[in-house]
């Protein structure tokens, strides 16, 4: 709905970026080879946004756990997200 106006719109799916965000949600903050520099999440954004893709994920991890989740059963995939945030959120109460 926006083409006409020159505006374009593309969804970033980044994943973990080294931020404060974990100081800040008092979380644990993931390894470091797992985590995206700002940086390489703006030149992933940049360069999808060049291609005209209307949603990109950053880094080969985010996008291999995305590739995954499609062909494991949903049930799975929450059982197991479930267990990770359970663990993190029971650690923190002690």
């Amino acid at each position: 709905e926006n083409r006409p106006h020159g505006v374009r719109v593309l969804a970033l799916c980044p994943g973990v970026t080294d931020t404060n965000f974990f100081e800040a949600a008092r979380g644990k903050r993931p390894p470091a080879r797992v985590a995206q520099s700002p940086e390489d999440v703006v030149d992933t954004a940049l360069r999808a946004l060049a291609r005209g893709k209307s949603h990109v994920v950053s880094g080969w991890t985010n996008r291999a756990m995305t590739e995954a989740e499609r062909v494991v059963p949903r049930s799975l995939v929450t059982r197991m997200a479930g267990r990770m945030m359970r663990k993190e959120y029971d650690e923190d109460s002690q």
